[in-house]
Parts: C-alpha cells; structure tokens; sequence
C-alpha cells in the first residue's frame, strides 16, 4: 500500500466511479482499474462489489477511506511545513544587510516572498559591510548584502560590481559633458562620504596619484542623501553608487536639478550577497536568496535601462 494508491482509493470512493476519479486525476481509466486492482489484491479482498455497473464500498472500505484521508492529510501538512508555505514546523531567514538598503529595499523583498511563504519569520539586521561578512562568516546569518570586504573561505559571494557616478547639479556647465575628469574636479567642493569611507579614499588616493586636490569641504555619513541639497543648489559635486540613486529615487528625495555623469576613469563600487560557505542552510532560506538576488538584479536592470548603471 502507497500514499498514490490511497490517493486513487480516496477519488474512487469520492466520486463513486473509476472513469470520474481517472478524470479528476488525469489518468487513464485502465490505469486507475488497474491501481485499485492492486491495492485489493495487497489487503487479500475487495474493496467495491459492482453491481449493475456501480462501485458499491464494502464496509471495511469506509475505514480506510477515513484512515486514507488523515494519512494524506498528515503528509501533506508535512510537504508544507517543511517547504514554510503552512503553518507548523517554522523557517526563520536571518538577513544581513547594510542600511542603504535594509530599510526599504529588503521589506519589500520580503513582501513579495512572503506571498509563497506566508508563515517564514525574518529577523533583519543593518550593520556596516564588515560587520555583515563577521555574522555570515560565523554562520550566524543566512544571506547577506554588504559591500565587498577582504573575501574569506568562511563566506560564499555573489560579487556586482558597477560604476560610481558624479553627482551635480543640472546647471553646472559639467553638465554639458558626457563624462567627467577628475580633473574636473580638482580643488572645487566636494561634499563626499566620511574619510574611511572606501569611495573617499578611492577618489582622494586618484587624485593625489595625479596631483590633484579633493576638496571633500562637506562630510556625512550618509553623504548620498544628506548632501542632496548642496548639489542640487550647485554648492558641492559628489561621487555616488547607483545603488544611492536608486535609494533616493525610492523616497523621493532626488531632485530633477541633479543629474549624475560617467567618470573617463571609474571609481568601481563592488558589492556582493554573501551566504555561509560552510553551514547548510533551510530550502526555505535557499529560496529566499534566489529571490533576493532575482530582486536585486531586477532593481540594477531597471537603473541600467535608466543609463545609471554600467557593470565593469
């Protein structure tokens, strides 16, 4: 007896006809006889008398007919608690992520998932990229979106990497040009990121190579949204990821008197989704990331087509 014969005997007995559950089933009427036939000949008796062309249950088949149901019942909230998609056996998803993009860009990642696995918990965590590889590198976490560090056998990546951008207002004569020079810049205000910060240094360790001034006159934290203002009133020039821009598109902060240009030679941004490499994670978590990344892609697609984003 196996769970595709109790499944048979469950339609039969519910439709009162072999042709009907062959339908239901989508299988041959010979195949559905020849299964019955099967299960009788396994429990040594039959299950249906025929009379005048009719299924008629012996007693013992409404036994099993209640007995087949629970057990199809019980495997099947099995499949679902072990895929997340019902409630009982719980999949928790542990994301790393760094807060450009924990906020806004991971909730609504998780929105959508939650459609397929309605009772997945999440637990959310927005730190610096080094401390986002740390936690997966101690298996602590099951995915993770930071920018690239130091790479470690600890973690799996799924590196991007993709151009930074200069930021300036749409009155600036540089906004005349396709692409921007450093030398461009050379001694007019920038407003950048705080000096550890690994796009400050790339850019102050350019031009310094080629004798040139960063002027970084204003410093944030969060330079690709604070500074917003200073460039679009023509104050200030900045160096950006797309993955800001598509930040302050999503809040509305971006202005339509900002425009962002290519630079001659790039400052590259990589980042990467990071997964343990040595801690099996759930399937429900597996399939997490795979949308995850399908999301992120989607969203780099989108700036792509938006001419923001240009892939090294």
């Amino acid at each position: 007896m196996d769970l595709w014969q109790l499944k048979v005997f469950r339609e039969i007995m519910l439709t009162g006809s072999v042709g009907q559950a062959a339908k239901n089933l989508g299988r041959t009427q010979s195949s559905i006889s020849a299964i019955l036939s099967k299960l009788e000949a396994g429990i040594g008796y039959q299950l249906f008398e025929r009379r005048n062309r009719r299924l008629v249950p012996v007693p013992e088949a409404y036994y099993l007919r209640d007995e087949a149901e629970r057990i199809l019942q019980d495997v099947g909230y099995v499949k679902n608690a072990m895929t997340g998609k019902d409630s009982g056996l719980k999949q928790k998803v542990r994301i790393a992520c760094m807060p450009m993009l924990a906020e806004l860009f991971v909730p609504d990642v998780i929105g959508k998932f939650i459609t397929e696995f309605p009772n997945c918990e999440f637990l959310v965590m927005s730190r610096h990229s080094s401390a986002i590889y740390r936690a997966v590198s101690t298996q602590r976490f099951d995915v993770g979106l930071a920018e690239c560090m130091a790479s470690t056998e600890l973690v799996r990546e799924d590196r991007i990497t993709v151009e930074c951008l200069v930021a300036l207002s749409a009155d600036d004569p540089l906004a005349q040009k396709n692409v921007v020079e450093l030398q461009d810049l050379d001694g007019k205000p920038c407003a950048s990121f705080l000096t550890e910060h690994f796009i400050s240094q790339q850019i102050n360790e350019r031009m310094a190579a080629e004798g040139l001034h960063f002027n970084a006159q204003f410093q944030f934290q969060n330079a690709a949204t604070s500074c917003l203002p200073l460039i679009e009133n023509a104050m200030a020039y900045g160096v950006f990821s797309p993955l800001s821009v598509w930040l302050n598109t999503q809040t509305g902060r971006q202005s339509s008197r900002i425009v962002y240009r290519r630079m001659a030679r790039p400052i590259y941004y990589p980042f990467a989704v990071l997964t343990p490499a040595h801690r099996p994670v759930s399937r429900t978590a597996k399939h997490f990331t795979q949308h995850f990344q399908h999301h992120l892609h989607s969203m780099l697609e989108t700036l792509e087509k938006k001419g923001l984003v240009h892939y090294r």
